[in-house]
C-alpha cells in the first residue's frame, strides 16, 4: 500500500490518493480524498490524511492465545504457562 500523488488535469493543485498492493485506488480513502478537495482542503492536508489512512489501514491487530487443560497433576505454574506459551505460538504458526 502506498500514498500516490495525483497530477492535476487542468492547472490546479495537485493531490493525493493511497493504492492498495494491487495498484488501484482504495475506494474509501478515494471517496475521503476527494471529499477534502471538493472541500478546498490544502494540498499538504490532503497528502496528511492520505499517509494517516494508509497507516490506519496497514495496523492489524490479532490475539492468539494458548490454552491447556488443567489437571490436579498440573500444579506448577511455571510449567503452565509455558505449555500455553508453546500453544500459542503453535497457532500463531498455523495461521502465517
Amino acid at each position: 500500500m502506498r500514498v500516490q500523488r495525483v497530477a492535476p488535469l487542468e492547472a490546479g493543485e495537485e493531490s493525493w490518493t493511497v493504492l492498495g498492493d494491487d495498484w488501484r485506488q482504495v475506494a474509501p480513502v478515494e471517496r475521503f480524498l476527494s471529499h477534502l478537495t471538493d472541500q478546498r482542503r490544502s494540498p499538504n492536508t490532503v497528502k496528511a490524511y492520505a499517509h494517516d489512512l494508509k497507516d490506519y489501514i496497514d495496523v492489524k491487530v490479532t490475539t492468539s492465545v494458548g490454552t491447556v487443560p488443567i489437571t490436579p497433576a498440573s500444579a506448577d505454574l511455571d510449567a503452565l504457562l509455558h505449555q500455553a506459551d508453546q500453544a500459542k505460538y503453535a497457532v500463531k504458526h498455523r495461521r502465517s
